[in-house]
């Protein structure tokens, strides 16, 4: 019988050092690992999950909301040397959207009329020249704005040799860029390319200007 008794208090004793270690117990101590079982965006709440490496026992607890969000930009409406225009942001993951104003562009106008520019050798006439902003299907080719600042622009011209004598020459022309106040902003000399007689060329040219044209204001361009 007292064998008997000591085997039931062993056995008790293990139930309850067992009941004691257990992790479901408020006397034990967790040994929590933590996860992120669903990422936090900016239009939900994600979840961390933390599990007990012991007995398996769980709780999650809130990832707050992104405060950042991915935006991709899109211009719902050109900007005109009238007008400004829009700039629309969207984020791709909330819909969460802004726009922006885009600055108006400026009102560019080239001297329509084409220019004679003579060459001159031991002071003879030695080769005629037309230079003249070109044109497109009877339309004035628009100017290439080459950067956001408007102090670059770049042209296509448009010169052609009548030849006085079978030579082969280039001319020097100017370009003066005049405001709306026909004030000269700047002004710079050019060479074509070398043409024999009747001979034509179209050619790109680049003024680096030394202040940024404004946007909604007008400027003429034109050969001398």
């Amino acid at each position: 019988m007292k064998k008997f008794a000591k085997i039931l208090s062993f056995i008790l004793s293990i139930v309850m050092l067992l009941s004691v270690t257990a992790c479901g117990d408020k006397k034990c101590s967790h040994s929590y690992t933590s996860t992120v079982t669903k990422e936090a965006t900016c239009k939900e709440t994600g979840v961390k999950t933390y599990t007990c490496g012991v007995c398996g026992g769980s709780y999650t607890e809130d990832i707050a909301k992104l405060t950042t969000h991915s935006y991709t930009s899109v211009v719902t409406k050109e900007a005109s040397c009238k007008e400004t225009g829009v700039k629309t942001y969207t984020c791709g993951v909330c819909g969460d959207s802004y726009t922006e104003d885009i600055p108006m562009l400026p009102e560019i106008v080239v001297q329509s009329e084409s220019v004679i520019i003579n060459v001159r050798q031991g002071g003879s006439i030695v080769a005629g020249f037309v230079v003249q902003f070109s044109y497109i299907d009877n339309e004035r080719t628009t100017c290439y704005l080459l950067n956001e600042t408007y102090t670059k622009i770049t042209f296509n011209m448009y010169v052609g040799t009548f030849g006085y004598n079978e030579v082969v020459t280039s001319c020097r022309y100017t370009i003066k860029v005049y405001d709306e106040n026909n004030y000269v902003v700047y002004t710079n000399s050019y060479y074509s390319m070398e043409l024999g007689p009747k001979e034509t060329s179209y050619e790109n040219i680049t003024l680096s200007l030394p202040k940024p044209l404004v946007g909604g204001q007008k400027y003429t361009f034109k050969i001398s």
